[in-house]
């Protein structure tokens, strides 16, 4: 009787949490954007590569040099515009470490929530005939913006993440 007694308040308390996070309140209610004018525009910053120590030992060229940077590399990503309440994001003057990977523009929806965008979408990768997905999310606040990509290489093994931060350049 007891264990039954604690699964279901384990049930009930999965139940509340998951509406909590699927269902906000209605006075936080995000808005999908229809001008991205303010987002426009090139961000200077730099990207922090957070891959397991494990993995990074692994990832080296045929000379046997790594592939993964210590720090920080220096970044550049400019958001353009696209279809209505749709921004693509770019990485600009990037040189990938590893010859033969494709990056293009991708897509990315843009809502408004307290004066902060919000960006999100999904890209692949193509290295060599294979496509790697990956997921962004991120958010823009005072020009200064901050975007976090997962790349699936296993899922839920193989994650590798990027984080970038950065301020819109201005001109």
């Amino acid at each position: 009787m007891k264990k039954r007694i604690i699964i279901l308040a384990s049930i009930v308390i999965v139940g509340v949490v998951a509406i909590a996070v699927l269902y906000p309140r209605e006075d936080r209610k995000e808005d999908a954007v229809c001008d991205t004018t303010a987002l426009l525009g090139v961000y200077e910053g730099e990207a922090t590569l957070d891959i397991p120590e494990k993995i990074k030992s692994m990832a080296k060229d045929a000379e046997g040099n790594s592939l993964v940077p210590d720090g920080p590399v220096p970044c550049t990503v400019a958001i353009k515009a696209a279809e209505a309440g749709k921004v693509s994001i770019e990485l600009v003057g990037f040189q990938m470490p590893v010859d033969g990977i494709e990056l293009k523009p991708v897509p990315c929806g843009v809502t408004l929530l307290d004066g902060i965008y919000n960006l999100s979408g999904d890209g692949k990768i193509d290295y060599g005939g294979q496509k790697f997905s990956y997921s962004h999310s991120g958010r823009m606040k005072d020009m200064e913006l901050e975007l976090n990509a997962t790349l699936v290489i296993l899922p839920f093994v193989i994650e590798p993440k990027v984080v970038f931060k950065g301020k819109r350049r201005s001109y």
